[in-house]
């Protein structure tokens, strides 16, 4: 009977040898999962980048809202200083204007003005270059203007007040150049934080001969670098 038992012993001599053989490392087995892990990582840097342009379309939802608070605020604040809301048409000639020339003045001025009622007439002068603060251009309505505003008197007279727009090394010989023509500074400071250039708003004033006082306006206006 025993000589009819099968041997066994090559099966079992296989199965110990197979038993003995050491496990994959695990470094291989990294290896092996790792597209996985690249496909996955890729996935959340999709989903990151998705996140984060929804976190800039919130930006962008918050300033608007925050643009129209700030609007309803300046509203509110003119509203309590009895501040006109609405502005009064621009006026023409024969609704009856100044008693200066106002093309006297924008031909000593070199620019065009804006009869902004029968009684005040201004000219708007930009800068040449261009104005940016916090990285944003600032176009001229955006307060970087130099307005130039003449107020009739009568006789041929005017008040004139309005601001210089100069950098640093204007400031001196704008001073100096309306001084010298009987125009008075008033006030000379900043606006802006980040302003680049840096810029200076030097108001004036003064009261005589209209075109007198034009002309002393341009012979400042010749030292900034102002849009012809």
């Amino acid at each position: 009977m025993d000589s009819e038992r099968p041997d066994w012993s090559p099966l079992l001599s296989a199965v110990r040898e197979i038993q003995r053989r050491p496990k994959p490392p695990r470094q291989l087995q990294r290896v092996v999962v790792r597209p996985k892990v690249q496909v996955e990582q890729a996935r959340l840097v999709a989903e990151r980048v998705v996140v984060q342009r929804g976190d800039l379309d919130a930006i962008r939802a918050e300033r608007a809202r925050h643009g129209v608070h700030l609007a309803a605020a300046l509203h509110d604040a003119l509203s309590a200083s009895a501040t006109p809301l609405t502005s009064a048409p621009a006026a023409s000639p024969a609704a009856g204007g100044p008693s200066f020339d106002p093309k006297q003045i924008e031909a000593i001025m070199g620019r065009s003005g804006t009869l902004l009622n029968p009684r005040v007439f201004q000219v708007g002068v930009p800068r040449a270059e261009t104005i940016t603060e916090g990285g944003e251009e600032l176009p001229p309505a955006m307060g970087v203007g130099m307005p130039f505003n003449f107020q009739d008197l009568g006789d041929g007279k005017a008040a004139i007040t309005g601001d210089f727009v100069l950098i640093a090394s204007e400031v001196n010989p704008v001073a100096r150049a309306l001084r010298a023509n009987g125009i008075e500074v008033t006030a000379l400071h900043n606006h802006a934080l980040g302003d680049e250039p840096r810029l200076f708003y030097m108001h004036f004033w003064a009261h005589d001969d209209a075109l007198k006082l034009a002309r002393g306006l341009r012979a400042a206006l010749d030292l900034t670098n102002s849009r012809k």
